[in-house]
C-alpha cells in the first residue's frame, strides 16, 4: 500500500506535516507492507504555487496512492480522492512517520473539510 503524507518541505518522515493539503510543498510517498513501512521518498508537490484545485489528486492517483493524510483539506479535494478510490485522511499532526504510524494503527483514520476550506467555500 502506497501512503501520500502532506509535508513542509524537507525533513523526510521526521519532517512535519503540512496543515493544509493544496498548500503541501512535498509529499513523502510510503510504500507499507503488514502494517510496517518498507520504503519512503519525496515528491514535490508541482501544483502547489498554484493551488490548482483537482489535479493533486489526479498526480496522487497517476504515483500509485491508495491513502492520503494531511493536517486539513478541503471537501472538494475529499470528493476527489474518494471519486478515484483513494482514502482521504484528514487530522494528521506532528511528523511524517508519526502521522503513518497512527494511520497504520488505526487511530487515525477519517476526512472532514477544514475550517479554512470551509470559510474559503472549497
Amino acid at each position: 500500500m502506497r501512503i501520500a503524507v502532506a509535508a513542509d518541505a524537507g525533513g523526510g518522515l521526521d519532517g512535519p506535516i503540512c496543515p493544509h493539503f493544496g498548500k503541501a510543498r512535498e509529499f513523502i510517498l510510503v510504500d507499507c507492507t503488514d502494517g510496517a513501512i518498507e520504503r519512503w521518498r519525496s515528491v514535490e508537490n508541482p501544483f502547489a504555487d498554484g493551488h490548482r484545485h483537482g489535479e493533486i489528486p489526479l498526480f496522487l492517483h497517476e504515483a500509485g496512492v491508495h491513502s492520503v493524510l494531511s493536517g486539513g483539506m478541503g471537501a472538494g479535494a475529499i470528493t476527489m480522492f474518494q471519486r478515484l478510490g483513494m482514502t482521504p485522511v484528514t487530522g494528521a499532526h506532528g511528523s511524517v512517520q508519526h502521522s503513518v504510524e497512527l494511520y497504520l494503527s488505526g487511530a487515525l483514520g477519517a476526512a472532514a473539510p477544514c475550517a479554512d476550506s470551509v470559510a474559503h467555500r472549497h
